[in-house]
Parts: C-alpha cells; sequence; structure tokens
C-alpha cells in the first residue's frame, strides 16, 4: 500500500491512457445537490484564499488491459472522482464560444488521447451510471434520466457556475479551485 497526497485534477485525472472503473458491487452514484453545492463552495473557497482543500480518499488497485491503458479499479472514492468529473464537463460546456484554451484543457483531463474510442472517457462507472454518463458527455441531455443523480447534479453544477460567472468571476477562478483539491491516493497491491 503506497499512500500519498495528491492533486486530484493534475495527479489522478490528468494522467493519459488510464479508465477509472468502479466495480459492479460498488452503490450507484448517489450523491445530491446538496454535496455538490458544498463541494462547489469548498473549489471557490480554495480559488478564493488560494489554499488547497483537502476532499479524501481514492483507493485503488491497478490492472493493465491489452491496449496498454492502466486499467484503475475503484475502491473507495468514486463518488467524488464521478462528481468531480461531473464538474468538469459542466464546466467545460460552459466554456464553450467563451474560452477555447479552458475547454482544451478540459477536454485534455477528461478523455485519454491516441487511443481506441471505447477507451476515450477515463471514468466507467457501473452500468446505469455508466449510460448515464455517456448520454452526458454525448450532449444526448434528453435522453437522459431526469431522475438520474448524474443529470441532476450536471443541471445543480450548470447553474453554479453560471450564477458565479454573473456575479463577476470568471471560469478561470472555478477551474483554479477544482486544481486546489487534493486527496490522499492509495494504490492497492
Amino acid at each position: 500500500m503506497q499512500p500519498y497526497k495528491a492533486w486530484l485534477f493534475s495527479d489522478v485525472i490528468e494522467k493519459n491512457k488510464r479508465v477509472f472503473k468502479i466495480p459492479v458491487y460498488q452503490r450507484n452514484y448517489d450523491w445530491t445537490n446538496i454535496q455538490c453545492e458544498k463541494l462547489f463552495q469548498d473549489i471557490m473557497k480554495a480559488n478564493q484564499r488560494d489554499h488547497k482543500h483537502f476532499m479524501g480518499t481514492i483507493v485503488y488497485i491497478v490492472g493493465l488491459d491489452g491496449s496498454t491503458l492502466n486499467e484503475v479499479l475503484i475502491i473507495d472514492g468514486q463518488q467524488r472522482l464521478t462528481t468531480t468529473y461531473i464538474l468538469l464537463k459542466a464546466l467545460f460546456d460552459a466554456s464553450k464560444g467563451i474560452s477555447v484554451r479552458i475547454e482544451e484543457e478540459i477536454k485534455e483531463v477528461m478523455f485519454n488521447r491516441n487511443c481506441d474510442e471505447k477507451y476515450k472517457v477515463k471514468l466507467k462507472p457501473i452500468k446505469s451510471d455508466n449510460n448515464q454518463l455517456l448520454l452526458l458527455l454525448k450532449n444526448k441531455f434528453d435522453d437522459m434520466d431526469r431522475n438520474s443523480n448524474i443529470y441532476k447534479n450536471y443541471v445543480t453544477f450548470k447553474k453554479l457556475i453560471a450564477d458565479t460567472l454573473a456575479s463577476g468571476l470568471e471560469l478561470r477562478d472555478i477551474l483554479d479551485g477544482i486544481k486546489k483539491l487534493e486527496v490522499v491516493e492509495i494504490v492497492l497491491d
């Protein structure tokens, strides 16, 4: 076991050729708008104070798939990881037509490069959540289950982002806050 502090954005999610798989025995994604709003507030405070924000632990086992991609089997932290991924998608969508630079930066983090199409998306939740996440990432909002927490939290983050921009802050402020999320990364042998 190797525990160490890591930045969620740059040390955990950003790595290319990595797929985070949520095992079937894990619970569904169940964070609500209350947890998402709290996380967003923490992100904005971290940016405002130029301070890191400890988000918890990410525990996983690393495997290797035949395509040289690292398959990371998430043991603990799937709710935090999924929520961050949904937030990044909402921020990515908000940056369209406003900041190509932020749009490209988020795209580089959310998706694997130079690999087979089926490995582009870095997060693979359990089946029902994965279906909703793929619809979200393909902008097929009308096909999404309105009762899905993935859909509901995406809508929550879109509103929080819009409110933040309306208050005079910028997309960069939100992204910089996300970059201040710190986790303890534990890799099991």
